[in-house]
Order: C-alpha cells, then sequence, then structure tokens
C-alpha cells in the first residue's frame, strides 16, 4: 500500500485489488457522489487504474461578450460520476478524499433495514451516452420526480430510434423525457413532426 500526499490510501493501481470470488468478480455501474469540481480529476486517476467511468457532460456552443465563439464540455450532473466496477474496487475507492459517498437506493434494503448501494442499469447508462454524444438538441437534466405521458420514439435526427416520455407541450413541440431511475430524466425538446406516438397512457 502507498499513500499519496492527501492521505488516500490505495494499491499502486486499483486493479490490483482482488475479489475473493473465484472466477472474474461482476462489475457494476455505481455513482459516485463528489467534491465540488472534482469530478474530471477523480476520472482521470481512475483511468490509470483502468477503471471505467462515465461524466455526464455535453459539448456547448459557448459565445463570449466579444463575438468569439468555442465549443466547451458541459457537466450536466454536477458532484456525481458514473463509475463501473466490482464490489472490492468500490470499497477502495469511497477511500479516496474527493468521494463523499455512493448513492443509495431508497427502494432496496439490506437485512439490517439500511439502503443497498444502488446500481444503474447498463441500458441507462448506454441511453445517456448516446443523448450526450451529439450537439444537434441541447440535454438538460431534472432532478426530480415526474409522472410520465405518452411514449413516445423520435423518428429522425441524431437521436432517431429513442423512446422516451412527452413531459408537455408547447408551440408545436414537444419536450421528451428518458427516465433516469437515479436522478429524474434527461430532457430534449423537439419538433412535433419529429416523434411517432408509440402507446398511450392508460
Amino acid at each position: 500500500m502507498v499513500s499519496t500526499s492527501n492521505n488516500f490510501h490505495h494499491p499502486t493501481t486499483l486493479t490490483d485489488v482482488k475479489d475473493d470470488a473465484v472466477g472474474m468478480p461482476e462489475s457494476h455501474w455505481f455513482v459516485a457522489v463528489v467534491r465540488h469540481n472534482t469530478e474530471r480529476t477523480l476520472q482521470d486517476f481512475l483511468a490509470k487504474s483502468n477503471i471505467e467511468t462515465f461524466l455526464a457532460s455535453q459539448k456547448r456552443l459557448r459565445v463570449y461578450s466579444s463575438g468569439r465563439k468555442k465549443w466547451t464540455d458541459q457537466i450536466l450532473i454536477a458532484g456525481k460520476l458514473f463509475i463501473k466496477c466490482t464490489e472490492k474496487q468500490r470499497l477502495e475507492i469511497v477511500k479516496h478524499p474527493f468521494v463523499y459517498k455512493f448513492l443509495t437506493d431508497p427502494s432496496k434494503r439490506n437485512h439490517l433495514g439500511n439502503r443497498e448501494i444502488a446500481v444503474v442499469p447498463e441500458k441507462e447508462i448506454q441511453t445517456l451516452r448516446f443523448m450526450l454524444g451529439q450537439k444537434d438538441y441541447p440535454v438538460s437534466i431534472v432532478e426530480k420526480d415526474f409522472q410520465p405521458g405518452d411514449t413516445i420514439k423520435i423518428l429522425r435526427g441524431s437521436l432517431k430510434g429513442l423512446e422516451g416520455k412527452i413531459l408537455h407541450t408547447l408551440d408545436n413541440k414537444r419536450e421528451i423525457a428518458v427516465l433516469l431511475d437515479f436522478f429524474g430524466c434527461a430532457k430534449v425538446t423537439l419538433p412535433a413532426t419529429d416523434i411517432e406516438l408509440t402507446e398511450n397512457k392508460a
């Protein structure tokens, strides 16, 4: 074990941490709650140990008062970093001084009555990656619950094939939401002509 200057004790690489189970230990997507403005630093640290991470960010065109334009990578879920690792590795990562804790699932409790650590489905991560991977439509993250409306599918554009729920309509446009179990939803606004109804709400 080695010690860094910020008193985080860890193996030379986190991949050195071995699980006791026979065979390859199973990795899951967890959500680390991190200190302000440390998301990218923690991501870089984990990358050195070949730990897969996902930071919810999107390219946005910033226009300065001088008229200069620049594309920037804007973080949409501040203070959160998705980390794919084994439970053994997670127990090491949570010791990092940038990590406050890992999100828990309020719907699941262990035999002691404590909330279990939240596990994000792979499909949800891939859906969010897909939405954030394009620049045609700005995506916003809403960290609250809502009542889902009609289920729709996007017909054209860089989000073609994505399914979601209609939140509300305005001026022949539809605000579409893709459910994120532990955050609420990711929202994007599209013309009505770009979507089709796939299922009516009962």
